[in-house]
């Protein structure tokens, strides 16, 4: 969970974009043994553009969340606007 200052959906999700290029970029070393590539799923809510109240703005980025998995991992996914009230598609984008 992140809470920004700045609740611009192009910055945070640029933001999210950039913390997932980062986790790729590590290397992870098990004994002598290197590790895949960490990858991130991100799904992202604004307050108060997908919810008002703080558990539908949860349930909103868990709903992103879970699309950005079922998209393809790797990815940030941002709730539609009014998802609290709709059980629609939410759009990824990597």
């Amino acid at each position: 969970l992140f809470i920004l200052g700045d609740p611009a959906p192009e910055h945070v999700t640029l933001r999210a974009a950039d913390l997932c290029e980062r986790a790729r970029e590590l290397t992870v070393q098990h004994g002598t043994r290197r590790l895949p590539p960490v990858t991130l799923s991100i799904g992202v809510a604004l307050h108060p553009q997908h919810a008002t109240a703080a558990d539908e703005l949860l349930r909103a980025a868990d709903r992103a969340l879970y699309a950005a998995k079922d998209a393809g991992r790797d990815r940030v996914a941002v709730a539609p606007p009014g998802s609290r009230k709709s059980t629609g598609t939410v759009t990824a984008a990597a």
